[in-house]
């Protein structure tokens, strides 16, 4: 079996689109389990704040 290496890395601007993605998916995780406390097709972060974050060393978003 071919051992698999993932790289991990801070995130950058070009990661934005899959980060939206997973925050998407953990949002649907939450609003399945608890529609009455988490809404849909709602965005904690905007695309702007993201990227602001993405530049905060006291908050890194690591991608693989």
């Amino acid at each position: 079996m071919e051992e698999k290496k993932i790289t991990i890395r801070r995130a950058v601007a070009s990661d934005l689109e899959g980060v939206n993605s997973l925050l998407r998916q953990v949002l649907m995780v939450h609003h399945n389990g608890r529609p009455d406390l988490f809404k849909a097709n709602v965005k904690k972060y905007n695309d702007e704040e993201l990227l602001e974050i993405m530049k905060d060393d006291t908050k890194p978003i690591f991608v693989g």
